[in-house]
């Protein structure tokens, strides 16, 4: 109803919402009508809303126009960016720029140039537009990446992130060689890290394998949690404890009580069946330590299992 009154005099009915006095209410409503007026004339909004009392909602409701203006008629707000404030600004035109990005990428690249004098920085629309045409078309998005930046540019390697996930699922062979071609990362994961992530969740467990040991070191560790997930998630819990054998000491460690982490609310019950299996008492003692806490939350053991776990419980655990 409020909806449809907005819709027909958001005006008046923004008006309306000023007297009210429970304040859950005012935001609910008043958002509610702002939104709605934002798709049929945002300035007429825009104006409206910068007076509009208690002061303190004025801030949110812009914010929330601006949204919504972005999202129903992306150039026009670009066309008017100046007239939203600097706070709201940046989000506002991600969202314009990628909304237009997945109907013409490369129209959005060209209208990128005319906000430059509005918010300085545009590398994070220009990131968001790269994410939106890379999802149609990953390897035209990559090789735009590519022959745009050069190799020492750090928004080259940013802008790869983006695109390299879903050219993974396009080609996982290519996108990985790719990022193996590119310099090491000074902060941050290297790329190759990111196309594993993306086979792993994809669930190519034996592609995975065969690339973990070109990983490259920096990002090493978490690639092997990422495959400690994969193999969890694909009920191949003794696999993925056993997968981390040649590890060091202190890693080795970890990753395996990353596993029983995982283990244990993936298959509690398992877990617990498995706990006279694991490899060490200390291993033992984690794992016990987690069922017996999950447990808590999420009752899955009976009485007497958990007293069985306790007894593999370590001193300090």
């Amino acid at each position: 109803m409020v909806t449809v009154i907005a819709q027909m005099d958001p005006k008046e009915a923004l008006d309306y919402t000023r007297g009210l006095v429970d304040e859950n209410e005012q935001s609910y409503l008043s958002h509610l009508i702002v939104r709605e007026w934002a798709r049929s004339d945002a300035l007429s909004a825009l104006a409206t809303v910068s007076n509009y009392e208690p002061s303190f909602l004025a801030s949110g409701l812009e914010h929330t126009l601006a949204l919504s203006w972005a999202r129903s008629k992306p150039s026009e707000l670009i066309d008017n960016v100046e007239s939203v404030s600097m706070k709201t600004r940046v989000l506002s035109l991600e969202i314009a720029f990628g909304k237009i990005a997945r109907r013409d990428p490369m129209e959005a690249i060209a209208k990128l140039g005319s906000v430059e004098n509005h918010v300085g920085n545009t590398s994070t629309i220009l990131n968001n537009i790269v994410n939106q045409w890379a999802k149609k078309q990953p390897d035209i998005a990559t090789d735009w990446v590519l022959n745009n930046f050069s190799r020492e540019d750090p928004q080259r390697h940013t802008l790869l992130k983006q695109v390299l996930p879903s050219l993974t699922r396009q080609d996982p062979i290519q996108a990985f060689e790719l990022a193996m071609e590119q310099p090491a990362a000074n902060q941050g994961s290297e790329l190759e890290y990111s196309v594993f992530r993306q086979i792993t969740r994809e669930g190519d467990i034996e592609l995975a394998k065969k690339l973990l040991p070109r990983v490259r070191e920096k990002s090493k560790v978490f690639a092997y949690g990422d495959m400690a997930q994969a193999l969890v998630d694909g009920g191949k819990t003794s696999e993925a404890l056993e997968f981390g054998k040649d590890l060091e000491e202190e890693d080795r460690r970890s990753y395996q009580e990353y596993v029983v982490h995982l283990w244990s609310y993936s298959d509690p019950k398992d877990l617990y069946e498995s706990l006279e299996t694991l490899p060490t008492s200390i291993l033992k003692s984690h794992a016990a330590e987690r069922l017996i806490r999950n447990n808590l939350g999420k009752p899955l053991l009976t009485d007497d299992q958990i007293e069985h776990a306790k007894s593999f419980l370590n001193s300090e655990d």
